[in-house]
This record gives C-alpha cells, sequence and structure tokens, in this order.
C-alpha cells in the first residue's frame, strides 16, 4: 500500500510562498492606505482666497547698483513710497501635504509617515491663540482696499483635516485590508 505525499509537497510550497511574500504585501497594503489618507486629507486641506502682500516700486541706479525706491510725486501720498497690491494665490498648504516612501515596521505594526513641512500646518489643523484688537499691518482687506486689519477673536479654531482623515480611513480599512488579503491568498493558492 502507497502513500502520495505530492498535494503535502504542494501545500508546504503554497505557505513558503505565503511566508516570502507576506511582507510585500503588507507594505503595498500600508502604501495604498496612506494613498488613500493623502487624497483625503488634501481635500479637507483649506486654501486661502489669496494673500496680499506688498511690493515697493523700486529701480536700481546705473552708476552704484543701488536699489532705490520710486516716490510719488503727487497726491495725496506725495513724498511717500510707491507700493503695489500682489495677489498670491493660495494653496500652498495643500501642496505641501507628503507621503514617505519607506514603509517601517516596528515588530507586528508597519508605518508610513503622511506629513506636512508647512511652518504653520499645526496652527491650521489644532487652531491658535491670537491677541483680540491686535492690528495687522500685512493683511490685506478687500472690501476696503487698504491694508491692516484689527484681529477679532482670541481663538481661532483648527480645521482638523488629518485627524478627521485619519477617522474616516480607520472605519475603511478593514474592509480594505480584508479586500486585499484575499486577492492576495487567491493568487498565492492558485
Amino acid at each position: 500500500m502507497g502513500v502520495d505525499f505530492s498535494e503535502i509537497k504542494k501545500l508546504t510550497e503554497v505557505v513558503e510562498n505565503i511566508s516570502a511574500s507576506r511582507d510585500e504585501v503588507i507594505s503595498l497594503v500600508a502604501k495604498e492606505l496612506a494613498a488613500r489618507l493623502l487624497r483625503m486629507v488634501i481635500k479637507r486641506t483649506p486654501v486661502g482666497n489669496g494673500n496680499y502682500y506688498v511690493q515697493f516700486v523700486r529701480t536700481y541706479d546705473a552708476k552704484t547698483g543701488e536699489a532705490r525706491y520710486i516716490k510719488n510725486k503727487s497726491g495725496k501720498n506725495k513724498g511717500k513710497v510707491k507700493f503695489t497690491a500682489t495677489k498670491v494665490t493660495g494653496g500652498t498648504l495643500r501642496r505641501g501635504w507628503t507621503v514617505d516612501n519607506k514603509v517601517l515596521m516596528f515588530g507586528d505594526t508597519y508605518a508610513v509617515n503622511v506629513f506636512n513641512n508647512v511652518f504653520y500646518c499645526t496652527y491650521v489643523e489644532n487652531g491658535h491663540r491670537q491677541t483680540p484688537g491686535r492690528f495687522v499691518p500685512h493683511i490685506y482687506d478687500p472690501k476696503t482696499g487698504k491694508f491692516g486689519k484689527k484681529l477679532k477673536k482670541s481663538w481661532v479654531p483648527g480645521k482638523h483635516m488629518l485627524k478627521l482623515s485619519t477617522e474616516e480611513l480607520q472605519k475603511q480599512a478593514q474592509s480594505i485590508v480584508e479586500k486585499r488579503v484575499n486577492q492576495w491568498l487567491n493568487e498565492v493558492m492558485k
């Protein structure tokens, strides 16, 4: 009486393939989750309607090579330096979101960094304090067409774009991981 061990050999090969490609699949799933988080957080990141800044009109002296500011020759601003208000489109904070390409492994935990290096990101995310009544000369008021505004609130609430996106992704993560693992197991078991 003979015993056929060919099915057991096939099963051991499948188990070896599973253990060999396990880390690769987990890192691909982690990268997919990070890409989804990045997409969500970018959608939630507010974009300003345009920042204005003062640009002084200047010229260069041909003899010395130094910059000279042009002054108004007439009108109520006679003798004062000319300036123009230049509108800069927003979106710096939104464009600042990045995903790290490396998948970090800490024991059984896999991590991918999603971050923003724009210096004011934490203030927009978490909110910030300010002094009400303080005059800020760099803020352009489109209603009046002039520079300078007084701050009105003592606390500016945060937008929580990363926190809300993370919470939303955590609700979806289980089904995403299960779907990818099932696809991977179907491929390996063939």
